[in-house]
């Protein structure tokens, strides 16, 4: 879980500032006090993480801990949340590729928190042979983006 929290904050930093790689970090430790079992602020009593990182963790207010509830919302399939919160940090509503020329947008009101998505292989796809089709009860709601589709698209190919 800290790993995929870590790649999209990493993903949504370089759509912010290009800064992705200071942000992977947040991600990252983000579930310190889960996985550790102590208070946060005693987990990174000794991590050299920036201030702002280390402020975001704690949970003050900042572009770092926005993008970090932004992912978080996400993960819970908070849509609502999670499109306010990329909103504020200027980062593009929907992070499906073709979201606009799909049911995304039709659908949106009818998803609640913590419905399943379906990802589906289009191996034979004309425009990227990497394609992995995101659904919500069996209607194409879009892509995983082509820049970040190719490990995915390699899991689900292994079995």
């Amino acid at each position: 879980m800290a790993m995929m929290r870590a790649r999209m904050c990493e993903m949504l930093g370089d759509a912010m500032d290009g800064n992705g790689d200071r942000v992977f970090l947040l991600g990252l430790c983000s579930l310190l006090e889960t996985m550790l079992g102590t208070p946060m602020a005693q987990a990174l009593e000794h991590l050299p993480l920036a201030d702002e990182i280390q402020a975001a963790l704690l949970g003050a207010e900042g572009p770092e801990r926005s993008l970090l509830d932004t992912v978080i919302a996400y993960e819970r399939g908070d849509w609502l949340r999670a499109e306010l919160l990329a909103a504020d940090l200027k980062l593009p509503a929907s992070a499906l590729a073709g979201a606009q020329y799909y049911e995304a947008t039709a659908l949106w009101d009818e998803m609640k928190v913590g419905d399943g998505l379906t990802l589906a292989r289009e191996p034979d796809n004309a425009h990227d042979t990497n394609a992995v089709r995101v659904e919500w009860r069996g209607r194409k709601l879009g892509y995983l983006p082509r820049a970040e589709n190719r490990a995915v698209a390699a899991e689900m190919d292994r079995g």
